[in-house]
């Protein structure tokens, strides 16, 4: 069993990966973060600031996929 869990970013909602809402320096605009699963295994409720953890899950179809953001060279 793996030692962590894949979970929607809590700052953004997951949004952060789609051009079109801002980005987000929390998971890097990834969308996703991963938490350490309870030392019984299971999947945690909330996250280590107490807000609730939401699992993320990605795309099945590229129809439910998002807008990529675009690279910027600085």
């Amino acid at each position: 069993m793996p030692n962590c869990i894949r979970v929607i970013c809590p700052d953004c909602g997951g949004t952060s990966t789609d051009a079109h809402f801002p980005a987000c320096g929390w998971c890097l605009d990834g969308g996703f973060v991963d938490v350490d699963r309870n030392d019984d295994g299971s999947v945690p409720l909330l996250h280590p600031d107490g807000r609730m953890i939401h699992l993320w899950t990605p795309p099945t179809s590229p129809f439910d996929a998002i807008t990529p953001r675009p690279y910027r060279v600085v």
